[in-house]
């Protein structure tokens, strides 16, 4: 990630959490026989009576579900509603996440018939949206300027997140999906605006906690506080390249490649950020495509005349990408001035690309 959000306290939380004290409850009680007044706070309770099919015949088929299990099993299923909703420490593979296979057989169904659904009909469930409020109204508040000001999409930093008041709101990607893991298909530490490339095009269903073998693998958590993190992506030329034959990037792509560190190191982050939203290949083509219009940017600057010198020219044009988190395709411009300023004699190229021939 490019940054992390601050995360927002918001009414909408509450939903999420009546439902985990729910399963605390039922990990407790294991009552034999459904009861929504001794399972579900008393300001819950009424609005799951009043939704039959969506919640009180879900929930009723869950408790069933759960008392019919084993002791072990039963276990399994408090382990994994407890590990699927520490997101923070998933992250950090300090918890195994359990997908819905890995689940019973006797109550797996009937949680993924639950979760998906929560999610997915939560706009539609007038009961719940007046009582918590509704998911734009979270994301209004979520990228105003009170709060963070979250312009870019921070998996990418190519896009901009779409306003909040226009026609194409950006969706809530669900970090850990949820049609893969049980448990936290309404839990706001799992739920981040994503610009539609990274999320429909990129991530797609990608199994985030896992590697392509099936390793876990250290992903930055959405809604991390790293002070001092920065992030950069560096141009770096392959052993091949002959810096006496120099050509444009955009016509010479195999000669060079894209790094990425995180506060001036490589990182298992930015190994799975890469993985996940295939960053490398993506900054590599945005860098060809608009290679030629960067250069014609700066060269029109510094033909204006108006540094004492070179050096202080350069300094003015990296000065404007020192912060790449608001502009688009900033950590990208800043790589590439970056790499054109550490080309040998660039004052004396420049130079000579003014005078008249």
């Amino acid at each position: 990630m490019i940054y992390t959000y601050r995360y927002l306290t918001h009414k909408i939380e509450q939903f999420h959490e009546n439902i985990a004290y729910f399963f605390e409850q039922l990990f407790v009680l294991n009552p034999a026989i459904f009861d929504a007044d001794m399972l579900f706070r008393t300001d819950f309770a009424p609005l799951i009576k009043a939704s039959r099919v969506t919640l009180l015949d879900r929930f009723t088929s869950i408790v069933m579900a759960y008392h019919s299990l084993n002791a072990a099993d039963q276990q399994r299923v408090q382990e994994a509603f407890r590990n699927n909703n520490d997101i923070e420490i998933m992250c950090a593979c300090g918890c195994q996440p359990y997908k819905y296979e890995e689940l019973p057989d006797g109550i797996r169904a009937h949680l993924k018939e639950l979760f998906l659904s929560l999610w997915e009909r939560y706009p539609q469930n007038q009961q719940v949206s007046d009582k918590y409020g509704t998911v734009k109204a979270h994301f209004d508040d979520f990228v105003s300027h009170k709060h963070q000001q979250a312009l870019l999409c921070p998996f990418c930093g190519i896009h901009t997140l779409q306003p909040s008041g226009g026609d194409y709101r950006d969706a809530y990607d669900h970090f850990i999906p949820k049609a893969v893991y049980p448990f936290n298909s309404v839990n706001f530490r799992n739920l981040v605006p994503i610009c539609y490339d990274c999320n429909s095009n990129a991530k797609k269903a990608k199994d985030v906690p896992f590697d392509e073998q099936g390793k876990p693998r250290r992903i930055t958590y959405p809604y991390a506080t790293q002070p001092g993190r920065h992030v950069e992506a560096h141009i770096n030329y392959r052993p091949t390249y002959r810096q006496d034959d120099q050509t444009l990037l955009s016509d010479a792509k195999t000669t060079w490649y894209i790094t990425l560190t995180e506060s001036g190191q490589p990182t298992s982050e930015m190994d799975s950020w890469n993985a996940i939203y295939n960053i490398r290949n993506r900054y590599q083509d945005h860098v060809g495509q608009f290679e030629r219009q960067w250069w014609k940017e700066m060269f029109k600057r510094y033909k204006r005349n108006r540094y004492h010198s070179f050096a202080e020219f350069r300094f003015d044009i990296l000065d404007d990408y020192e912060d790449v988190t608001a502009i688009p395709m900033g950590i990208l411009r800043k790589a590439y001035y970056q790499h054109l300023f550490a080309t040998p004699n660039i004052e004396v190229l420049l130079n000579e690309t003014m005078s008249p021939t």
